[in-house]
């Protein structure tokens, strides 16, 4: 029986070709290059999960022909309800011309709790929507998203809910990403001296700029080599202290883009003793600056 089973199941394949096709092994899209994505999605049939990478990468990098591409390929899988498809359309939302139809199918999957959707549109929101309207940074913070703070407490601070937005705020000048610790600081300027009294921001801020840069140096962590350097390079870095002994106005120039991420973790944790003035710790107008040099392993 066995033996005639086995048969009749050859026979099938000979017959449904389509059929058989079905049992053979997907490809891994993971490692396939752009150019091989591309072709993969230009077959018949369901090609998902080579649409869902391809996608990524336009969304991300691409023209904006090619992120127009990327809406094409994602909105019908997101339709079906297929997450990562809304997920990858939640990066497209600051694209102008597909934002009235990505934020309706991001925001859908925030408001089913789906923790990257609720960072988006909590991000999406602070940056382009009215900060006082903003459900969805909460959850995000609380959860311990570091890029959600400067919007919560902007958000918190829009409902004049100064004491809880100077928590947010100031976690995010020494937790947050550091492309967000100028507008922070900014912030939390403005809601010290206008609410609750005057702290070390308001009050460096209310006294004319340093015109040199005298801080001390207390801790500048070196950064960590990528395993991927394929050379030797280096990172040119600028900044100005804080009053609070921060890196400020930072800005990288790497050899390699494989740098340029280690090099901002590593600044964003560097401490100093900042210059004063009349006894206030103020902001050094001059840029300070360094070079970081990163060897790459032998053999690459």
């Amino acid at each position: 029986m066995r033996v005639i089973l086995f048969g009749a199941a050859i026979a099938v394949c000979g017959v449904m070709l389509s059929g058989c096709d079905m049992l053979a092994p997907k490809v891994d899209v993971s490692k396939l290059s752009m150019a091989e994505l591309e072709a993969q999605v230009a077959k018949s049939g369901d090609q998902s999960a080579a649409k869902l990478r391809l996608s990524s990468i336009y969304a991300r990098y691409g023209t904006d022909a090619q992120k127009r591409r990327a809406y094409d390929m994602l909105a019908p899988l997101a339709e079906r309800g297929n997450t990562d498809a809304a997920l990858g359309l939640c990066v497209l939302m600051d694209q102008p011309e597909l934002a009235s139809e990505t934020v309706p199918l991001c925001k859908a999957e925030a408001d089913r709790g789906v923790m990257r959707a609720q960072i988006a549109m909590c991000a999406h929101i602070g940056e382009s929507g009215d900060p006082g309207v903003n459900p969805y940074c909460r959850p995000a913070a609380e959860d311990g998203q570091v890029q959600t703070y400067l919007y919560y407490g902007e958000a918190l601070a829009a409902q004049a809910k100064w004491e809880e937005a100077r928590i947010w705020l100031e976690k995010s000048i020494i937790e947050g990403p550091i492309n967000h610790r100028d507008k922070a600081i900014r912030m939390m300027a403005n809601v010290v001296s206008d609410n609750v009294g005057q702290n070390l921001y308001y009050e460096a801020l209310s006294v004319p700029n340093g015109a040199r840069v005298a801080f001390d140096i207390v801790k500048t962590d070196a950064p960590n080599t990528p395993s991927n350097l394929r050379r030797d390079s280096q990172c040119y870095v600028r900044w100005t202290v804080t009053p609070t002994g921060l890196a400020s106005r930072v800005k990288i120039d790497c050899g390699d883009d494989a740098l340029n991420d280690p090099m901002a973790r590593a600044v964003h944790k560097w401490r100093f003793t900042p210059s004063t003035r009349g006894g206030l710790p103020i902001y050094d107008s001059t840029r300070a600056s360094t070079t970081v040099y990163f060897k790459a392993a032998k053999g690459r």
